[in-house]
C-alpha cells in the first residue's frame, strides 16, 4: 500500500536528520582522534596546588609519563592554574572526561578539603517524573564535561 502524500515530507526529514547526525558523528570521530594527540586541560583554583600530587585525583596523571602537569600562579595572583597536557599521542586510554573530572575534583579537593559530590542522592530512590529524568540527564554531563 503506498504512502499517503502527507507521510512523504516527513520522511524525507527524518532520513535528511538521520543523514546529519550520522556525519555529525562521522566528524566528531574524526576530531576526536585527532584533538587526543595534543590536548591541554586549565582549571584555576583559589589557593596553592599542592605539593605533592599524589595525594590529589590528578595522581594517576602526574605518574603517567604521556602526561604534563603544571602549576602556576593566575594573573591576578589570587589563586593557581593547573595545567594537564597530553604529550603523547598514545593517551586515548584516558578520555577528556576523565581529565577534567580529575582536574575539579582537584579544585574540589584545594579549596573545600574534600571532594563534592552530588551522589549519592540523600533523598534516596525517587519515581521516574519528566523533570527528574531531565535533572539526571544534566547531571550526568555535568559529571564528565561539564555544563557549557
Amino acid at each position: 500500500m503506498p504512502a499517503p502524500r502527507a507521510l512523504v515530507p516527513i520522511a524525507v526529514g527524518t532520513a535528511a536528520i538521520a543523514a546529519a547526525v550520522a556525519a555529525t558523528r562521522a566528524l566528531r570521530s574524526t576530531v576526536s582522534r585527532e584533538h587526543a594527540l595534543t590536548s591541554t586541560f586549565t582549571i584555576s583554583m583559589v589557593g596553592e596546588a599542592p605539593a605533592d600530587w599524589s595525594t590529589t585525583p590528578l595522581s594517576r596523571l602526574a605518574e603517567d609519563d604521556r602526561f604534563r602537569l603544571a602549576a602556576r600562579s593566575t594573573p591576578d595572583g589570587a589563586g593557581t592554574a593547573v595545567t594537564v597536557t597530553r604529550i603523547d599521542a598514545d593517551t586515548a586510554d584516558v578520555p577528556d572526561d576523565d581529565i577534567r573530572r580529575a582536574l575539579r575534583e582537584t579544585r574540589s579537593l584545594v579549596e573545600c578539603g574534600e571532594v563534592v559530590q552530588a551522589e549519592p542522592r540523600p533523598e534516596g530512590h525517587r519515581k521516574a517524573t519528566p523533570w527528574g529524568v531531565a535533572l539526571d540527564a544534566v547531571d550526568g554531563v555535568a559529571m564528565g564535561k561539564g555544563i557549557r
